[in-house]
């Protein structure tokens, strides 16, 4: 809006929507006096807005309509470049445009990773397949962060498979049911062993929940308590850092049985980043915390379909700020004369409270999110595999 100095005279209230026109007129006497005509246009211009929106919503629905029917033509190896060059033409028509990316764009580029990149016949598109992943992750697509991660994921195994010509890196194209099928007597038949185990773990692993650790300063005790999460089936564990802590890598596997390597680590350098992180995924926030209002860990509560379970440090427990922030704080009901437990202790008895809370947590799993894991695993133990 641009006000011209002359008509700035009185306080002029607006309402959203207004259009202001400011123009100076001349008297007779030749003085310029400031004049100020309001036109309200707020039917026209919200009935332009509409039909503008209508017809972007028509546009996005034929879009994601051409993008199913290009499925079928990435199963052909002679149409495949055609298709992947159609798909993110697609995807930079409307770039921004949240559910054509996010529910038509990447389950196309899925379909192609689960039915073209693992398809042993299809091998000779390889290159074309690393090039369409390639382009997705460079381009300014609204892809969301595990959007993002899973086709990198993709794309790392893609890259592992055209660049070593060996036939362990067959098992990148096997589907892991078929694993059981091989004979013990393959070279290959341990790796296939772990990613067919590594199936069956994915398959009762939980994201419905995740364990916070706010300032466990013993390195010790964190290790130990990723080694809880991971057996008994928790694959997301943040940490917010502490003050002061020493690290002994050799020791520390000893206790967690590299069991960090399976899990999904997340770390934050204060609280209020572990806050906001937890409210940015739609979380709950559940606190152990000896509390007035503190409730214990049992039935009849029901856990929420999201949520973050968070274990304070050793001596302080949980930050005021995090106990603030809490949606619901709980604690584990004792029957003797001690009234605390280690923080390794209790987080694993935290963990195996709230399954039997919710036993259908487990395998409570985004597909997106099991496939990136599932990927990132595969590349794991084909490199040790390689080793």
């Amino acid at each position: 809006m641009f006000v011209h100095q002359s008509a700035v005279q009185d306080e002029v209230i607006l309402r959203r929507g207004d259009f202001v026109v400011v123009d100076t007129v001349e008297t007779p006497k030749g003085e310029e006096v400031g004049s100020v005509k309001l036109h309200v246009a707020r039917e026209e211009s919200q009935s332009v807005v509409a039909q503008d929106t209508v017809h972007r919503l028509r546009e996005a629905a034929v879009l994601a309509e051409e993008v199913e029917e290009l499925k079928p033509s990435f199963l052909d190896p002679e149409r495949f470049s055609v298709a992947a060059e159609r798909l993110c033409a697609i995807a930079e028509e409307q770039p921004q445009n949240f559910e054509l990316i996010r529910f038509s764009v990447f389950p196309c580029i899925q379909h192609v990773d689960r039915h073209v990149a693992r398809a042993s016949e299809n091998l000779a598109v390889s290159t074309d397949i690393v090039a369409l992943y390639k382009r997705a992750l460079s381009a300014d697509w609204c892809l969301s962060r595990e959007q993002r991660e899973a086709i990198d994921s993709m794309l790392q195994l893609m890259e592992a498979y055209t660049q070593h010509d060996h036939p362990r890196n067959q098992m990148l194209l096997d589907p892991p049911d078929a694993f059981t099928d091989m004979e013990p007597s393959d070279a290959t038949s341990s790796a296939h062993e772990r990613l067919s185990k590594a199936n069956a773990v994915l398959k009762r692993r939980t994201l419905r929940f995740v364990l916070v650790l706010e300032g466990v300063a013993d390195v010790v005790n964190k290790y130990g308590i990723y080694r809880c999460a991971e057996a008994l089936g928790v694959q997301e564990v943040w940490s917010i850092l502490p003050a002061k802590h020493k690290v002994s890598k050799n020791a520390l596997n000893a206790v967690s049985k590299k069991a960090q390597q399976w899990l999904t680590l997340r770390t934050f350098t204060s609280t209020s980043d572990c806050i906001d992180a937890a409210r940015a995924e739609g979380r709950e926030i559940w606190v152990t915390h000896l509390h007035a209002n503190a409730v214990p860990l049992e039935a009849p509560l029901t856990l929420p379909e999201r949520m973050v379970m968070v274990m304070g440090a050793e001596h302080a427990g949980v930050s005021q700020e995090m106990l603030m922030a809490a949606d619901k704080v709980v604690y584990l009901p004792m029957c003797g004369f001690v009234e605390s437990l280690n923080v390794m202790v209790a987080a694993a008895l935290v963990i195996q409270r709230l399954f039997d809370l919710c036993p259908e947590a487990h395998g409570d799993c985004d597909p997106c999110e099991r496939d990136r894991i599932y990927a990132s695993w595969t590349k794991r133990i084909l490199a040790k595999q390689e080793d």
